[in-house]
């Protein structure tokens, strides 16, 4: 059996990780400043790195449940439905979670 030889321009090299990278950071970057602007004052320094470590804890047993839609589904329709789910249950965190829309980080003067 022969091993094809694929060749790529060092653009293509050069551009794609960073581009892939603009695109997570783009996404995730803002996450722990957000959370910073949304904690309370007393547990600012804290309350960012506990809530991220605490999203990754909740989010442990998606390996298992997506070997669980693979071996049930196969892994295209296991990736699309996992996807799905992850997409409508951050529609309802973001329609309904606790967030203040229209809340000003201004303190007053008094």
């Amino acid at each position: 059996m022969r091993t094809r030889k694929i060749e790529v321009g060092f653009n293509y090299v050069a551009t794609g990780p960073g581009q892939t990278q603009t695109g997570v950071q783009g996404a995730f970057g803002v996450i722990p400043a957000h959370l910073n602007e949304l904690s309370p004052d007393a547990v600012r320094s804290l309350f960012p790195g506990f809530v991220y470590q605490l999203g990754v804890f909740i989010a442990s047993p998606a390996v298992s449940f997506e070997y669980f839609l693979r071996n049930r589904f196969g892994y295209p329709w296991a990736l699309t439905l996992f996807e799905v789910a992850v997409i409508v249950a951050l529609f309802f965190i973001f329609g309904f979670g606790p967030e203040r829309r229209g809340r000003s980080f201004h303190r007053s003067q008094r």
